[in-house]
């Protein structure tokens, strides 16, 4: 589906860090949490090898069907300097929802292994189970692992800190300087057998956690794996 949206807000949300919330400019935009879309601008205002569209993963809810929210690493890119630089208003096409990183059908827990801006599609997950998901739904265990350099660099981290203490059912683990073997025993006694695992962010990142989690004898079948492999 290609759909013309314009451009509601642009905002830093952490360091490096920037999120950009469209609206379509006509109907409703329906998409599943952890869902991506592929955003194509109309003009550049800087050059940029990589051409005039990008993927970024959905970082809002699925509730809202009016407006939708992406975040990603300001690299510097001609791409991302366009996106910010340009006017409230303005249009760009959006192409998708695709992807399949999507929440599982039945009820087990659900870990997500989050590496820096990997948690665009884990916030929009979670985001949807607390925010308006069926009461059955709302009951789900998670458990999030977050992974960053430093405090500074961990995208929404306020609002996840507000969102655990607001739910029983929601805990949140910080990792700064990288993920490592400790963090993620620790995740899997906590999730226990039946959990999913759900893993994105930089492929090393995604490899070191997929080989951690196979000596911790997690099934391979639970575990679904998404790599950021370039911020451009």
């Amino acid at each position: 589906m290609k759909k013309e949206c314009t451009i509601h807000a642009q905002r830093k949300i952490a360091e490096d860090t920037c999120e950009v919330v469209l609206c379509p400019v006509e109907g409703d935009f329906p998409f599943q949490a952890g869902q991506y879309v592929q955003v194509n601008l109309p003009e550049m205002r800087h050059a940029d090898p990589k051409g005039a569209s990008r993927v970024f993963s959905l970082v809002s809810s699925p509730c809202n069907v009016r407006e939708f929210a992406v975040a990603f690493r300001a690299t510097g890119s001609g791409f991302k300097k366009t996106l910010m630089e340009l006017p409230r208003g303005s249009t760009v096409l959006v192409e998708g929802p695709s992807g399949f990183f999507t929440l599982p059908e039945d009820d087990a827990p659900v870990v997500w292994i989050a590496g820096g801006i990997g948690i665009t599609p884990c916030l929009s997950m979670l985001r949807y189970l607390q925010d308006c998901a069926p009461a059955k739904e709302k009951k789900r265990n998670t458990l999030l692992v977050y992974a960053n350099r430093d405090h500074a660099h961990a995208a929404y981290w306020d609002e996840l800190k507000e969102r655990e203490a607001a739910d029983a059912h929601f805990s949140l683990k910080a990792r700064f300087g990288g993920m490592d073997y400790e963090t993620l025993a620790a995740a899997q006694r906590e999730a226990g057998a039946a959990a999913w695992w759900y893993v994105v962010g930089p492929p090393g990142m995604v490899a070191l956690a997929q080989q951690a989690l196979q000596q911790l004898g997690v099934d391979a079948r639970r575990v679904l794996t998404e790599e950021f492999s370039g911020y451009a």
